[in-house]
């Protein structure tokens, strides 16, 4: 096993839950301690159910955070990470809902089950920056294309839908395409370019 082998060079063992020395140095050897054992990380397994009852096995670190988890699962499943909600059984329910929290701040134990209570789409908030500088904040539906967009932008900025360029990351939102289609992700920006008349 790669991860025993990796403990074996270090000296040191992985027993209830903790990382140990393994005894003694042999005679004339000495611990290899430029690496603590705390920055040694032990993955864990997690049982990933969906209400379907559809289930997935992941490894991962204990100090991944939810969000990260979310996108392991969505990896696996191919469901939307934005689209989910997490929960654990811990004496009690215990929902996972701050996404940059880590595992281990949770709680989460090899063994552990999580369970994706909500995977309901939700609206996204994101922000635009028109030619002026000016922001307003918008938000986008989970499957609204890009043309849906621009009609809320339109009743906001008050500038045709036919002059509008719009910016992601470099990219150029295209009309009949899904905002989902650019990885737009929460908070973050779009820009607004106009089209010259007749360009």
């Amino acid at each position: 096993m790669l991860i025993g082998k990796h403990l074996e060079y270090f000296q040191v063992q992985y027993k209830g839950g903790h990382i140990t020395p393994l005894g003694k140095p042999k005679s004339g050897g000495r611990r290899r301690s430029y690496l603590s054992f705390e920055s040694l990380e032990i993955p864990m397994e997690l049982t990933v159910k969906f209400l379907n009852g559809k289930t997935y096995l992941l490894d991962v670190n204990p100090s991944i955070t939810v969000k990260e988890l979310k996108q392991q699962i969505e990896s696996q499943s191919g469901y939307p990470a934005q689209c989910m909600d997490l929960a654990v059984q811990n004496g009690s329910t215990n929902t996972l809902e701050k996404e940059d929290w880590r595992l281990d701040q949770y709680g989460l134990k090899p063994g552990t089950i999580v369970t994706v209570i909500n995977a309901k789409p939700k609206p996204m908030q994101v922000f635009l920056k028109n030619d002026k500088g000016q922001t307003r904040t918008y938000e986008i539906q989970p499957g609204e294309t890009v043309t849906d967009f621009k009609q809320k932008v339109y009743r906001g900025e008050k500038v045709p839908t036919d002059q509008m360029i719009l910016i992601y990351e470099g990219k150029q939102l295209e009309n009949g395409r899904k905002m989902d289609d650019y990885n737009i992700r929460a908070n973050t920006t779009i820009y607004l370019q106009l089209r010259l008349r007749g360009g």
